[in-house]
């Protein structure tokens, strides 16, 4: 039986049925299997602030749960309170904790491993409590005349939980002024505030197809027009080369221009279930994949 798209996903106990995905028949349901033998990741590169990734085999629908799962669902480590004893800058006190808290922290894996979330934790955090099981302290304690960057945020306790950025400016301290403050950093998520998500940008588009059509003449021109160079003219041996196809925008600027000049040699598409995730981290992708893949396994166990 051919593969027919179902529009309509139906919750019910045995698990997600009629999903919305080429690869299901008419007459196949969601299973754990079914779905496991279909998803898979592959990461394309993976540095301290970046990370990208290959998704294949999934919908649309469970890309897009993966995406604010990661915007909004992982535990990092951001400044939440702030107990200033001395603030004679020109800086308002709610202003300076304000940058405090959306300062980045480090927060792998490695750096946060034990500690809990605040509610979690036996202090009582709604009264202004803490201690080492659910937090890290700061202290910070200038005086001018200098610019206070990042780096003169000391840590308290775990020297592995510190701003990811040294050069970040906090305030500018002129003669005989001085800031003496400590900094409160705890675990939280980005669904609770913005100063918690672990990326700033989450982004996925479905994976480029780009085909020609032998039948029409070569629009070498067409290649040139390409803004990301995914497209090389190779006169010599008579046809366009694709260099990377991952980078296509999909923007079709040289569908355009190969119509243009009479041809429809150049085809754009994409593959429906196939995606590649962009994300700008925080030196956090160690916390992203392993909440990517604990997400796919509790979709296996539906």
């Amino acid at each position: 039986m051919s593969a027919k798209k179902q529009k309509i996903i139906k919750i019910t106990n045995e698990g997600l049925k009629n999903n919305y995905i080429e690869n299901y028949s008419d007459n196949q349901n969601w299973t754990p299997e079914l779905f496991s033998k279909l998803a898979n990741i592959e990461i394309k590169s993976k540095t301290k602030e970046e990370l990208v990734f290959d998704i294949t085999g999934v919908d649309p629908t469970i890309v897009n749960t993966l995406r604010r799962i990661m915007i909004a669902e992982i535990p990092t480590m951001a400044i939440e309170t702030v107990i200033i004893n001395q603030n004679t800058s020109i800086i308002p006190d709610e202003v300076l904790a304000h940058r405090l808290g959306l300062t980045p922290l480090v927060s792998d894996l490695e750096s946060i491993e034990g500690l809990v979330m605040p509610e979690d934790c036996d202090c009582d955090s709604e009264k202004g409590e803490y201690c080492p099981k659910c937090s890290v302290s700061f202290s910070l304690n200038e005086s001018g005349p200098k610019v206070v960057y990042s780096r003169d945020l000391k840590s308290c306790g775990d020297s592995k939980i510190k701003p990811v950025y040294d050069t970040i400016p906090l305030l500018d301290l002129e003669k005989n002024q001085e800031v003496e403050l400590e900094a409160v950093a705890k675990l939280g998520i980005g669904k609770d505030h913005a100063k918690w998500m672990p990326t700033t940008v989450c982004v996925y588009k479905q994976y480029p197809e780009i085909t020609f059509n032998e039948n029409e003449d070569i629009p070498y021109a067409a290649a040139d027009a390409c803004p990301k160079g995914v497209l090389v003219a190779n006169k010599e041996e008579g046809r366009i080369e694709i260099t990377d196809v991952e980078n296509c925008s999909l923007c079709k600027s040289c569908v355009r221009k190969a119509k243009e000049l009479g041809s429809r040699y150049i085809k754009i598409g994409y593959r429906e279930n196939d995606f590649i995730f962009n994300n700008i981290v925080y030196e956090s992708h160690n916390l992203i994949l392993n909440k990517l893949l604990k997400s796919i396994h509790s979709m296996n166990m539906l």
